[in-house]
C-alpha cells in the first residue's frame, strides 16, 4: 500500500513539472480570455493600477526614447525636446503613441523648436498622428 501511494504521489508530482503552453483568465464579465503563452518570460501583476496599458504594444515607454515628451491633453502629448546624449544619432523616428507614468498618449504634435541644435540629424520619420 505505501508503495501504491509512493507511486501516486511520484506520478502527480511528475505531472505538476510539465508547462503548458496557454494561459486562461476568467474576466469580470464572466467570459473566458485565453492567451498562447510560448514566449512570455515574465508576467506581473498590478491590483488596482490603471490597466489601459496592457495589450497596447505600439506604445513606446518615454524612458527608452531619445525624445522628450510634453502632456498637452487627457490623450494627447508632442515632442518637447531630446536627450542631449543621443546628440550623435542622425536619425529619429517619432512614435505614434508614448507611455508617460504608465498611460498611453497619442502623439501629435512637434514642439516649436525642437530640433533647433540638433546639428548631426538627417532624418526624422513623422508617424501620420503628427498633425502639427
Amino acid at each position: 500500500m505505501k508503495k501504491l501511494l509512493t507511486l501516486s504521489v511520484m506520478f502527480i508530482l511528475c505531472l505538476l513539472t510539465f508547462a503548458t503552453d496557454f494561459m486562461r483568465i476568467k474576466l469580470k464579465d464572466g467570459n473566458i480570455a485565453r492567451y498562447e503563452v510560448d514566449n512570455i518570460e515574465e508576467v506581473d501583476f498590478e491590483i488596482g493600477k490603471d490597466t489601459s496599458i496592457i495589450g497596447d504594444t505600439t506604445a513606446v515607454d518615454t524612458s527608452a526614447s531619445p525624445l522628450r515628451f510634453r502632456i498637452t491633453s487627457g490623450s494627447t502629448a508632442e515632442v518637447s525636446g531630446y536627450r542631449y546624449y543621443y546628440n550623435n544619432t542622425d536619425s529619429i523616428a517619432i512614435p505614434e503613441k508614448v507611455r508617460i507614468n504608465g498611460k498611453i498618449y497619442n502623439v501629435t504634435s512637434i514642439g516649436d523648436g525642437v530640433f533647433g541644435g540638433y546639428s548631426g540629424l538627417t532624418s526624422i520619420r513623422i508617424p501620420e498622428s503628427v498633425t502639427s
